[in-house]
């Protein structure tokens, strides 16, 4: 009875190995060069990619995580190599790359035709300028044989020059805000035809600007729109303030504009002294301080004040506004913002945590719905990642929370997605309808008055 068992036994296991199949994947082929960079593109961004031979260099791109740089690291090779691409949809891809010297087709986004890119003619004598419909997040050229530089104070112009005459043709690519990819093939010219070129003219046709003027870098026009614009937002954080000395340091309202993020303060001076500001600074630094170890500052440099008083007379106050370049405060981190007291010793320190838990009480209480949109984007890049508890009787503020609770005498009636209590035809359905008909009366009352 045991050899029974065991001769049946081996025929399941051998039955089972032969059952085993392996599903093969096609490869899709390009060509790389060491005169031109090639691009593949996906719709998803890049998990994962292996080159099988260092004839080939790879990177990914970290403004635009769809995609790969690619170029041969030799003069020429034989044969193929292979690569091999994961995408965050869990998509694998698997290539074949071979050598072409002259390389027309430089890039390759996946799932899409290929167009041939227009080719333009540089020149070592003249400097050629490509204005783009957005802001240029990304650069890359082939080669040294061009210099290429992003025009200083715009954000969408790149400037071309040949480093000297060369016979090869090579290549520019550029990702703009939106993440839509441009590659253009350039030779060498002596005397080109022309040298300026608005790139895609139909995308910015509603705008009278062809240069969009980077706002670290403002003339005085618009300089004194942007003040007049921020001047007319009202204070929406009331409750951010350090009382010393009988003065009162207010942080106002912190809104971001594309990648700029700006404070607004107010200064009251309650004492008899005038009171007169020396510096302002913003830096990051530890939360707590370690035993036997000095403290890290990173300081974020403003880029331009609005309003910065000289002087603040006594009982009186002042608003102005500090710009930087956005950034982020890393966990077990705070910001400290100080303000000091030229020839005095009323200096304030200001702290500002990133907290894991957001409590927002009437953050838009007092807003217009136009400045409420403002704050409302603001809050959702400053408060991404974390656990926000927004307390409001503005409904429209909420609309987006992944969870509403609706609370009556204490007591928790309903709670769900805006959707899902809207559906129910419940308490929150009634409140909502009744504050959609508030907002309309007002906008019918204000358009009679006209």
């Amino acid at each position: 009875m045991k050899r029974i068992v065991i001769s049946l036994m081996t025929i399941l296991i051998v039955s089972g190995l032969r059952s085993q199949t392996i599903q093969e994947i096609r490869s899709s082929s390009f060509s790389v060069s060491a005169y031109k960079t090639f691009h593949l593109i996906f719709t998803n961004e890049v998990k994962y990619f292996s080159i099988g031979d260092e004839n080939v260099a790879g990177e990914k791109i970290e403004a635009y995580p769809n995609a790969i740089r690619l170029k041969s690291t030799v003069p020429t090779f034989e044969g193929i190599t292979n690569m091999s691409v994961v995408t965050a949809d869990g998509q694998y891809y698997s290539y074949n790359i071979s050598f072409t010297k002259d390389l027309l087709e430089s890039y390759l986004i996946v799932g899409k035709e290929y167009q041939r890119p227009p080719r333009i003619s540089v020149s070592d004598s003249q400097q050629t300028h490509l204005i783009f419909p957005e802001k240029i997040i990304y650069v890359d050229y082939g080669t040294t044989d061009v210099e290429v530089v992003k025009a200083s104070g715009v954000d969408n112009i790149v400037a071309v020059r040949a480093a000297g005459n060369f016979t090869h043709s090579t290549n520019i690519s550029v990702v703009t805000a939106s993440e839509k990819f441009y590659t253009f093939d350039l030779s060498y010219s002596s005397q080109p035809s022309h040298v300026s070129f608005v790139v895609d003219p139909g995308a910015n046709a509603a705008s009278r600007r062809v240069a969009l003027l980077d706002n670290k870098e403002l003339n005085s026009v618009q300089r004194e729109n942007l003040r007049k614009e921020i001047n007319s937002r009202i204070q929406s954080l009331p409750k951010l303030y350090k009382d010393y000395a009988g003065m009162r340091f207010t942080i106002t309202n912190i809104f971001i504009d594309k990648d700029i993020l700006f404070f607004k303060f107010r200064l009251t001076n309650y004492s008899n002294i005038d009171y007169v500001p020396d510096f302002v600074r913003f830096y990051i630094q530890d939360a707590k301080k370690r035993k036997k170890t000095a403290i890290q500052q990173i300081d974020q440099k403003p880029l331009f004040f609005f309003d910065l008083p000289e002087r603040i007379p006594a009982h009186d106050s002042k608003t102005f506004t500090v710009a930087l370049n956005k950034f982020t405060i890393p966990d077990k981190k705070v910001l400290i913002i100080e303000v000091q007291e030229l020839g005095g010793g009323r200096h304030f320190k200001y702290k500002l945590k990133n907290a894991p838990i957001i409590v927002l009480d009437e953050a838009t209480a007092f807003a217009d719905p136009e400045n409420e949109h403002k704050i409302q984007k603001a809050l959702k890049e400053l408060t991404a990642g974390k656990t926000v508890l927004m307390i409001a009787h503005r409904l429209s503020s909420i609309t987006n929370a992944d969870n509403i609770i609706v609370i009556d005498k204490g007591r928790i009636m309903e709670q769900g997605t805006h959707h899902e209590l809207i559906d129910k035809h419940g308490m929150y359905s009634k409140m909502w309808k009744e504050y959609q008909q508030s907002v309309n009366w007002i906008i019918g009352k204000e358009a009679s008055h006209e």
